[in-house]
């Protein structure tokens, strides 16, 4: 019996609406692995470019970098080490994954994880990260970041929303029960915001 697919056509509007259903279908699909890929390569591509409009319109990072490298041209080396990072990022809180997991009882494989844990963590990035920092941010007078709440809402927003979708991509897949896949869902979604909180600006 051949595995269905997921259509990919279907996977963000059912990630914002339907999250539930759609890592129940991603459980065991034939394209998830394929899936994470798209929305991992695809995110990050599109953050890269973001990177170089903000180096392109005079941004250099409002938050003094982690790493050693020139401010004023930050975001031109981020445009470069973008998606890198993001698989690092990805592949850690995959990886996490599945190691709690595995110690809590799944039998579920390490790639099983990588479609859901992909896409749990880029549609939220993707609606309050990359749309304002691509459409709204660099147009702004440089170094002048809108006023707050403005900041601390969206990533407060894109923070939960992330949790949310990777305790639900962990329930579904390692089929643990839901205190187990909360605790492993939060930890990983800490672990891909370390990683890209560490590197992003």
């Amino acid at each position: 019996m051949m595995e269905k697919k997921v259509d990919f056509g279907t996977v963000f509007g059912k990630g914002i609406f339907q999250p539930y259903s759609l890592f129940r279908d991603l459980t065991g699909s034939a394209n998830s692995r394929i899936l994470g890929w798209i929305y991992c390569l695809g995110f990050s591509f599109l953050y890269s470019l973001t990177s170089l409009l903000l180096y392109l319109r005079g941004w250099s990072p409002v938050v003094s970098p982690a790493i050693n490298l020139p401010v004023e041209k930050y975001y031109l080396y981020q445009t470069f080490f973008t998606i890198p990072v993001a698989l690092l990022a990805l592949g850690f809180g995959t990886w996490i994954s599945y190691w709690f997991a595995r110690i809590t009882g799944s039998g579920t494989g390490l790639y099983d994880y990588w479609g859901p844990i992909c896409i749990a963590a880029v549609i939220p990035s993707f609606i309050t990260m990359w749309i304002p920092e691509t459409f709204f941010i660099p147009f702004l007078q440089p170094q002048h970041p809108p006023e707050p709440p403005y900041d601390f809402i969206r990533v407060t927003i894109g923070a939960v929303w992330t949790i949310i979708l990777s305790i639900l991509a962990v329930r579904r897949t390692s089929r643990l029960n839901w205190f187990s896949s909360s605790v492993i869902g939060l930890i990983s979604a800490i672990a891909i915001a370390s990683v890209m909180g560490y590197f992003f600006r």
